[in-house]
């Protein structure tokens, strides 16, 4: 017993000797400084992801700081600190309501990091808020993968590895700032081929490592939902934001007023608003009749949030792996969080072999109860005077082409119980799907099987990457009808309102939006849009080298799946590997790099630093002597050694000793001279032992 209590004694004097013997290291101002600037770099890449409170309140944090650093002010007192920490914690939980998930950590991550700084006093403080940084920045991966947030990030690395470099310099010390982040830069470079050899090889999972949600909002990017009304899609009429990117691999881009991608089939309406409804999803049936006429596509999908995938009209040839619903519309088994690639054919001149069941017929004649008895006396009309259904269609044609219905992005606001009805008789000013839901009432008031489609119409061609880009503003909505021997037919009302927004685009629609009536004003209102002058193609030119550059991004990057790295284990010859085979050639590649890389830094460095190499020269030739320097050994411990074992040689070991602690360590200038003299002390050495 007594002998245990002596070992305790024991531990417990050493425990308090190593805290006596290993004082907290002061921290210089420069290092503060250069670590405050940091937090507040990273700080301000999470400006628009966090609350305003939280924002101002880190700023509030770290300048309150700054000033404590400027004023050598003592920190504030624990029970100030656990206030502001209680304060903000509660804070994000009454924010999101929760103290889980993507925003709620990442705002008290921000927070908690800015509170860090009023208790940094050691080097392990300051390398825990370092470590913060880090995982800021890691949270930027979180909500955006772009090519300038990716470089923003780089940035902010090698500012906070610079930081820990300016940690191990004292504040009086002359230091370089670019000396400072050559060398942090330098760290970062040489990490680069670790990071490519882990994210090109490593076994990736089906989905991403974090199971967060990444829309929490519920707001999705696409232009469109599994139900539409009246101004929905013209809300996302003047939206740049990508939809997709769309290869044509045999170069056959058909016409601008055939590119219609179908994504949505909407069967069902309350005479408010149209929606898909619940419909059975099967494996995708493939129909190749005529594989010479199809179009070959491949397309890159932006994350919409939804499981709509979108081929163009009609498709015969889907991706295995996506499920199919009535009427060739696809999609995938699980919500599109991150772009995919996919592969998909079609022919633009097909006509539809489905049948129309009794189900479909019932769907395609659906009604609302309370519909409108003008549109009701207006489809029947048409009935009564045509002959059969394709002359009922053109009625509802030639019904639009009256002169009083105008397409416009600014509709304003129609009836709410009977908005359809408002847009007919009264209002006559719409979009894209305030036509399709009136035609497709119309038409099956009137007795004609009809549907809506959604999808996107149109595009913009990139020259210098090839392929066709599709924006949110070319949502669009349009019908399809089914004739007895044609089978379902697409008909799009807004072609006869606005022709230029088919044939041209959504840009030059709204560029016509202002002129009224057609004619000669309007032709030359589309010569002078078609028209481009000199800085215009240039800015043109510079926009498509920079969504080219984006689209390789989400190809190679962003769009690298499990599926695209099973194909680039093919091509290097080692898809048989199984996965932790794979892990370890992988360990072996990067322990060979390391290996290469401190054979280059040391080799880098003593081509360098000649003085090196001469002082390395000195201990070889006395090491082939017989008197090997030992690794923690410095110069003059060496010094007395060699000359101890080598008296004859004592002279030049010290002449060489000296002079090489005075070019080193001393105030003398390295310059070829003194060198030079270094070389000739070096080479008249001839170390013998005394026999």
């Amino acid at each position: 017993m007594r002998r245990v209590l002596l070992k305790l004694e024991l531990n417990k004097k050493m425990k308090a000797l190593s805290w006596a013997v290993s004082p907290r290291l002061p921290i210089s101002k420069g290092s503060l400084n250069w670590l405050i600037f940091c937090l507040l770099m990273v700080i301000a890449g999470h400006v628009t992801h966090i609350p305003v409170w939280a924002a101002l309140g880190a700023l509030f944090i770290v300048v309150w700081r700054l000033r404590m650093v400027r004023k050598r002010s003592p920190l504030p007192a624990n029970i100030l600190r656990f206030m502001l920490t209680a304060g903000a914690i509660a804070g994000v939980v009454v924010t999101y309501r929760s103290y889980l998930g993507r925003d709620p950590g990442i705002t008290a991550l921000v927070i908690l990091s800015s509170l860090k700084l009023l208790e940094l006093k050691s080097h392990r403080d300051f390398m825990f808020v370092v470590f913060l940084c880090y995982f800021l920045v890691l949270g930027n991966f979180l909500y955006t993968q772009s090519i300038p947030s990716l470089i923003f990030m780089a940035a902010a690395v090698i500012l906070i590895t610079a930081a820990i470099l300016r940690l191990n310099y004292q504040e009086s010390e002359s230091l370089k700032t670019s000396s400072l982040l050559k060398s942090a830069a330098k760290l970062f470079i040489f990490s680069l081929p670790f990071m490519l050899v882990l994210f090109f090889l490593f076994p990736r999972t089906s989905g991403p490592l974090w199971n967060l949600p990444q829309d929490p909002e519920g707001k999705y990017r696409s232009g469109f939902n599994d139900s539409i009304y009246p101004g929905q899609i013209a809300q996302l009429a003047n939206s740049k934001i990508p939809a997709f990117r769309v290869t044509f691999p045999d170069d056959n881009l058909p016409r601008h007023k055939d590119l219609y991608f179908r994504g949505v089939i909407l069967w069902f309406t309350n005479g408010r608003r149209w929606v898909q409804g619940i419909l059975p999803a099967r494996r995708p049936r493939q129909i190749n009749e005529n594989p010479e006429a199809g179009i070959r596509q491949e397309i890159i999908l932006e994350p919409h949030f939804r499981r709509w995938l979108f081929a163009l009209d009609m498709p015969t040839i889907l991706p295995y792996w996506s499920r199919q619903l009535p009427g060739r519309i696809f999609h995938t088994r699980r919500i599109v969080e991150r772009y995919v690639s996919y592969r998909v054919t079609s022919q633009v001149d097909y006509r539809s072999a489905e049948e129309l069941t009794a189900t479909f017929r019932r769907w395609a004649l659906q009604l609302p109860r309370d519909l409108s008895r003008r549109i009701r006396e207006l489809a029947l009309s048409w009935r009564e005077q045509a002959a059969s259904d394709s002359e009922i269609v053109q009625s509802a044609l030639d019904y639009f082409r009256d002169p009083g219905f105008v397409y416009t992005l600014k509709p304003g606001v129609m009836d709410r119980e009977r908005p359809f009805e408002d847009f007919l008789f009264n209002k006559k000013k719409g979009f894209c799907e305030h036509y399709a839901g009136a035609f497709a009432l119309l038409l099956r008031a009137a007795g004609v099987p009809t549907r809506i489609l959604t999808g996107y119409q149109g595009g913009i061609y990139n020259p210098v990457g090839k392929y066709l880009l599709v924006r949110q503003s070319e949502a669009h909505a349009w019908c399809e009808v089914w004739l007895e021997g044609e089978g379902w037919r697409r008909i799009d009302p807004t072609a006869v309102i606005s022709p230029e927004r088919i044939e041209y685009g959504i840009d030059m629609s709204n560029t016509l939006s202002s002129l009224g009536g057609a004619g000669d004003d309007r032709q030359d209102a589309i010569d002078n849009a078609l028209r481009r002058g000199f800085f215009k193609n240039l800015f043109q030119t510079l926009e498509d080298y920079w969504d080219t550059i984006n689209n390789k991004w989400n190809l190679w990057i962003m769009s690298y799946d499990l599926y695209r790295q099973r194909s680039f284990l093919e091509s290097l010859g080692i898809e048989h590997l199984g996965r932790w085979t794979l892990v370890v050639f992988i360990i072996l590649i990067v322990a060979g790099l390391l290996i290469l890389f401190s054979f280059l830094l040391r080799r880098k460095s003593a081509l360098s630093e000649p003085l090196l190499e001469l002082y390395r020269r000195f201990c070889n030739k006395l090491g082939r002597a017989g008197l090997r320097r030992l690794a923690w050994e410095g110069p003059l411990d060496f010094a007395r050694r060699a000359a101890a074992k080598f008296p004859r040689s004592a002279g030049d070991i010290e002449q060489v000793t000296n002079l090489f602690i005075e070019l080193r360590y001393g105030r003398q200038a390295v310059d070829d001279l003194h060198l030079k003299e270094l070389k000739k002390h070096i080479a008249r050495l001839a170390p013998k032992t005394e026999h």
